[in-house]
């Protein structure tokens, strides 16, 4: 599985506390005793020398093993072998691959991390990869062995032979000779397990007709296990009767590991709903260390990475640009699911009528260390974060993108029905242009629901008197230890917490400098922090810290 950003420093923090590690690089060997065609670590921490392995690789097979301590394998330098020799990796723990690895002849690869059971991954990082020169090579991950191919056709063809068997991308794909796509390149349902290896598909043209399935992507539907595969420069333009849209799949309900995708996609087109950077409906499915770097014109239920989410989300990011579409966010554009410890840093511009947030245009479920820097343009109702937040909990997230909106702004959210926020905050701008029910708020434009340890420097500005913290408070809507700061907001007076109502309880207005000089009353020390060289020295998360 390829990591974002976070996902990997976490996993080199681990490595480099633990050092239990068999690393094969090219450092001299050392605690490593090779015998019978089998290399086994000696200590904890152990040194496979990528010549002595190539050595030992031509003249039959071999196996490295962990021992004595060491529990994970790490292949950190460049690896490849012309022989006919299979190369057999067996950890204790996780088996990573750091670099690149070649198999040039007909040689083949076996991978058994956790020896076989829970409790180790075969992880491939960003920039590595495992390459077949040859289809007939062998490749056994933890038991299963993995039918090699080159390109999409035979992607489709051993699918649509059997949907529920396991694949593998033997090297990197360009795409351009295919021509355009007219429906997906994979059209049966798919149950089995496809490993991209860390491989590229470049520039996949998907373009289509009237006969095309209303669910459009490189898999129609996925319903099994996606991993370590990326799209370069891909395109996917929708039909009038396409419903579910996304370079990776138009409908998942299975998983989604290490998956990086860039382009453009232009689904605006009556009938087009659920369109997204990777899947256009998550149906149930998990998506994990997944991202999406597009370009997207959608129409209803628009996401950079997921239009539609039902599932869950986890350590993933979205960037790049995204036009019209009612229910519009920068990484979901409907999400009745979970997200969690992901970020969105995508430009929201000129939705149509609808909610717009800068990680969801409408929510419920639940919202919890994630963070949008985007801006935020919404025609009717914007938010920071999300537009509409209902019955949505939110907590440990933060929004720094501006928003402007006709209806409702606020820098966190747009309008809160039934929404649970704590332990969050909003430094951007948030505006409201026109209309008698206009509100803006440094959180929440039009709120109810509850608020608790938050803040917000957000600087408001409206039609109707703008609020510190909310711009319109519904009565039954509750607060406590709530901030705003009376410098940065427009909003000095000490009283318009709410816009619409003098003295709300709960919600207190400070000084920048009362702000930056030490964490407010009823804010946790173990939930936050505060450093003059973070965050502006405004209070920040310590398990979602702002981006450096």
């Amino acid at each position: 599985m390829k990591f974002s950003c976070t996902a990997i420093t976490a996993l080199f923090a681990l490595t480099s506390a633990a050092q239990a590690a068999l690393v094969i690089s090219n450092a001299a060997t050392k605690h490593v005793t090779c015998s019978s065609g089998i290399c086994t670590a000696t200590a904890k921490s152990a040194m496979l020398n990528t010549g002595d392995l190539q050595t030992l690789l031509a003249s039959g097979d071999i196996e490295v093993k962990t021992g004595a301590g060491a529990i994970t394998i790490a292949i950190s330098a460049p690896l490849a072998w012309s022989s006919a020799s299979r190369l057999t990796l067996t950890a204790d723990s996780s088996v990573s691959v750091k670099s690149t690895v070649v198999v040039q002849g007909a040689g083949a690869v076996t991978i058994t991390s956790g020896q076989g059971g829970s409790n180790g991954n075969f992880n491939i990082y960003p920039g590595a990869s495992l390459t077949f020169w040859d289809d007939v090579s062998s490749l056994v991950i933890n038991g299963t062995s993995y039918a090699l191919v080159s390109d999409i056709a035979s992607l489709a063809a051993a699918i649509a032979g059997n949907p529920s068997g396991a694949y593998a991308l033997a090297k990197e794909y360009d795409a351009g000779a295919d021509g355009d796509y007219l429906d997906s390149p994979v059209t049966a349902p798919f149950s089995g397990t496809f490993e991209g290896l860390g491989h590229t598909i470049a520039n996949l043209a998907i373009m289509p007709n009237d006969y095309a399935g209303s669910s459009v992507g490189l898999f129609a539907q996925n319903n099994g296990m996606l991993r370590d595969l990326s799209l370069s420069a891909a395109t996917l333009a929708c039909d009038q009767y396409t419903d579910h849209a996304g370079l990776i799949a138009g409908q998942n309900s299975g998983g989604q590991n290490g998956i990086a995708v860039s382009g453009h996609i232009i689904c605006d087109q009556k009938g087009e709903n659920d369109v997204g950077g990777i899947d256009g409906s998550n149906a149930g499915g998990m998506l994990a260390h997944v991202s999406a770097n597009v370009t997207l014109t959608g129409r209803f239920y628009v996401g950079g990475l997921v239009g539609k989410n039902l599932g869950t989300i986890d350590f993933s990011s979205a960037s790049g640009t995204l036009t019209g579409g009612a229910f519009a966010g920068g990484l979901v554009g409907n999400n009745s699911g979970t997200i969690s410890d992901s970020h969105a840093a995508v430009l929201l511009a000129g939705t149509k009528d609808g909610e717009a947030g800068g990680l969801a245009g409408y929510s419920t479920g639940t919202i919890e260390r994630c963070y949008a820097t985007g801006n935020v343009n919404a025609k009717n109702i914007g938010g920071g974060l999300v537009g509409l937040a209902w019955d949505l909990n939110i907590d440990s997230s933060f929004a720094t993108g501006a928003v402007s909106a006709i209806r409702y702004a606020g820098g966190l959210i747009g309008q809160s029905k039934f929404a649970t926020i704590a332990n969050s905050y909003a430094t951007n701008s948030a505006s409201v242009t026109a209309g008698s029910f206009s509100n803006v708020g440094g959180l929440v434009g039009n709120f109810y629901g509850t608020l608790a340890s938050s803040y917000s420097t957000t600087a408001v500005n409206g039609p109707n008197t703008p609020g510190g913290v909310v711009g319109r408070a519904i009565p039954g809507a509750t607060a406590s230890t709530t901030y705003w700061d009376l410098d940065t907001s427009n909003v000095s007076d000490p009283r318009r917490g709410a816009g619409n109502k003098r003295d709300f309880p709960g919600l207190t207005g400070l000084s920048d400098t009362q702000l930056k000089s030490g964490l407010p009353s009823g804010f946790d020390p173990a939930i936050w922090g505060q450093n003059p060289s973070i965050n502006n020295g405004y209070p920040y998360l310590l398990a979602n810290p702002p981006p450096q």
